[in-house]
């Protein structure tokens, strides 16, 4: 298998690699997303009873777990930025690598148009 084939099946590896953790990451970013808004909604609905009310066990209990609930959302948010700065770090390497190689042939191009000159 010549150099071609193999970048040429890497780069479909990568390609299909990307796809899968953009759906996977689409797919969280929307139910993050829709988790969000609903706790939001639920937290404005209690918080005024809550205050009023704060001898209430009722209202007490429902702010408890939509603040436990809006945590748990803010760590999932944290996890998902991580993926994100990871999966940037991760272009940034394989640009980096790119950059190198195309250099080398670069440089590689220009000597032999130099070596050709020689000869002329």
């Amino acid at each position: 298998m010549d150099s071609i084939e193999k970048w040429n099946n890497n780069t479909n590896y990568r390609l299909n690699k990307n796809k899968k953790f953009l759906k996977d990451f689409t797919g969280d970013f929307i139910k993050l997303r829709i988790k969000t808004n609903v706790l939001l909604r639920e937290f404005e609905n209690v918080y005024p009873y809550a205050k009023v009310y704060p001898n209430s066990q009722k209202y007490q209990t429902r702010y408890q777990n939509v603040n436990s609930e809006l945590e748990q959302v803010s760590s999932d948010t944290f996890l998902l930025d991580n993926e994100i700065s990871k999966k940037i770090i991760d272009i940034n390497k394989i640009i980096d690598i790119l950059e190198e190689a195309v250099d080398s042939c670069k440089m590689k191009l220009k000597s032999q148009i130099d070596h050709k000159d020689y000869f002329k």
